[in-house]
């Protein structure tokens, strides 16, 4: 459905889709996710999760499920089914159940990948390994701790495995109560050495073993993360986003009816409503573009005459109004920019910039070379299908958000007149010496005595959304060191334990409480620490993610009630261990 519904949008189609993050990722983007954009020309845009089926319920009725496709494990997909969270497909129009492998039919979903658990060791510590279950279990011939899955999924299986029952015959004997049993009881053998796969729930059982470690790793994490989120809101951009203000329209049914009336229409309203901005007091520069930079933006598959390739080359575009460059602050390096002659007329024209001159035209010179963007010959849209731009200037760079690596970097990008299609969305931007808040009520009015019919649909100044997407990596610099101080203070208090043993379970019960704050605490801190670990900090900032929206002084007091409340139990040991106050 939601591929139905791109070929109906008037503008170009994003989706949204999520995977459970790392090896597995990468497969899917190489296998499915790049093949298919490459195919269709609809662009995809990643995000990860740790699965839950709470977290799908909360997304779609809360009323804010952005994402397309998902990722999920059967159980996820059974319920979800069943609750109405995911969309039934329509296998008459994927060619059919039958073409697809059997068991990887759903009524909400189809597989995705076939996979094994298997069993793994550190080659460089055992010279010969496992190798089978029942070796696993054999403490005496490989001694050490065992990690495994908390879950009774794989984990009932590979116990009964190790306790001698066929492959063939695991489920016949799990459908039974006596055959779990036996699985449990496998376990008990192991029970003193197994490490549970978990994060920050174990601190007073693991503080002499290795919760001081984990703390001081943490405290190490959130110095690197500081150092991460330092770096990344005070990279260089290529251009200043203060003082700008952006707005976009929501045009009523008029301006939709016959595309060449549309496009007229539309070009119409962007010059009457550019001039009448630009005579507004304190107005310096005013522009039309397609989306705000530097955080929203789209791409092409590019084309050049006498340059043949096979990956596909990835541009970022703009269709934009001769002020854009102006607004920005990009340098003109060489040829022209784009002008109102050129807006005016149509012109098949293209302004480049150094990164796209560069990567593409290395040792040449761009001027006067045709491009064709691929994305413009989509049937669906006013735009000029098969037409090549002739490039006329080169530009400066500025940076925008790069999914793969989460930082802000330069792409290749294109720039081309507004006036030659009519499917893009109308944002409009204006430089001012003030505050451009202060703007806002006289742009509107202009807005409705141009046309009293279009009405403001969203608006926002640059720097603004700047520091939203900034919302998400302060967060979670901020739980990040929050918890490596509580593990630090949990452990150091520990030392007097020797002092005060009859508070031992009250001081493990609060700070076991203080680590278990919330489940979704500790899939964040699950996320923070792999990011950590990759020398790369998470910059996206995901609307309908709790955590983000906690910055905020509406619910900040959320957390801080929580954290406090999971002391009160344990406040008579307070006097004892004062590091539990915090």
């Amino acid at each position: 459905m939601a591929l139905a519904a791109c070929g109906h949008e008037s503008a170009p189609c994003n989706l949204t889709v999520v995977g459970w993050g790392g090896s597995s990722q990468d497969a899917h983007r190489n296998a499915y996710w790049r093949p298919f954009t490459q195919q269709t020309g609809i662009t995809l845009r990643e995000d990860v999760w740790n699965g839950g089926i709470g977290v799908l319920r909360t997304k779609v009725r809360g009323g804010d499920a952005e994402w397309d496709v998902v990722q999920v494990e059967v159980e996820e997909l059974m319920l979800g089914c069943e609750e109405g969270l995911f969309e039934k497909i329509d296998w008459q129009a994927l060619g059919g159940r039958d073409a697809y492998i059997a068991p990887a039919v759903h009524d909400c979903g189809v597989g995705a990948m076939v996979w094994s658990e298997i069993l793994a060791y550190d080659g460089d510590r055992l010279k010969e390994g496992p190798r089978n279950w029942a070796d696993f279990w054999d403490l005496r011939k490989f001694p050490g701790r065992r990690g495994m899955r908390k879950t009774p999924k794989y984990t009932l299986e590979v116990a009964l495995l190790a306790d001698g029952v066929e492959p063939s015959a695991v489920y016949g004997v799990l459908a039974t109560p006596a055959g779990v049993d036996r699985a449990f009881r496998k376990l008990d053998e192991l029970k003193p050495s197994i490490v549970w796969w978990s994060t920050v729930a174990q601190v007073p059982d693991l503080l002499a073993s290795g919760e001081v470690a984990l703390s001081i790793v943490l405290l190490i994490g959130a110095g690197l993360l500081m150092r991460s989120f330092f770096i990344l809101t005070h990279a260089d951009l290529g251009f200043d986003p203060q003082n700008v203000l952006y707005f976009r329209l929501n045009l009523p049914s008029a301006y939709r009816t016959d595309v060449d009336v549309t496009r007229q229409k539309k070009n119409a309203l962007t010059r009457q409503l550019l001039d009448r901005l630009r005579a507004l007091p304190g107005v310096t520069s005013v522009s039309e573009s397609m989306l705000e930079p530097p955080i929203q933006y789209d791409w092409s598959d590019t084309i050049i005459p006498g340059k043949p390739h096979t990956e596909r080359w990835e541009t970022h575009f703009e269709v934009c109004s001769e002020g854009y460059f102006q607004i920005l602050g990009l340098p003109l390096l060489h040829g022209r920019l784009l002008s109102e002659d050129d807006m005016n007329a149509q012109r098949h024209v293209m302004v480049v910039n150094e990164t796209f001159s560069r990567q593409y035209f290395p040792g040449e010179d761009p001027i006067g070379h045709q491009v064709k963007l691929q994305v413009l010959d989509r049937p669906f849209l006013d735009a000029p299908h098969d037409t090549y731009f002739e490039i006329v200037g080169i530009t400066g760079d500025y940076k925008t958000r790069d999914d793969q690596s989460r930082s802000w970097r330069a792409f290749p990008q294109v720039y081309i007149p507004y006036s030659v299609q009519g499917f893009s969305w109308r944002t409009y931007m204006a430089r001012t010496v003030a505050n451009p808040k202060i703007l806002l009520k006289n742009i509107e009015q202009e807005v409705r005595a141009n046309d009293s019919s279009a009405e403001i649909e969203s608006s926002g100044t640059l720097a603004g959304s700047l520091q939203e997407f900034y919302q998400r990596p302060q967060f979670e610099l901020f739980t990040l060191g929050a918890f490596a101080v509580v593990g630090l203070a949990c452990h150091y208090d520990s030392s007097g334990a020797a002092k005060a043993s009859a508070s031992r379970e009250l001081r493990e019960t609060a700070c076991s409480r203080m680590g278990r704050l919330s489940t979704r605490a500790v899939k964040s801190l699950r996320e923070i620490l792999s990011t950590v670990v990759s020398s790369t900090a998470r910059t996206v900032a995901v609307r309908s993610d709790p955590w983000s929206s906690a910055t905020s002084p509406k619910y900040f007091p959320g957390p801080s009630v929580a954290t406090t409340c999971s002391c009160v139990p344990a406040r008579r040991t307070t006097s004892t261990f004062p590091a539990l106050t915090i």
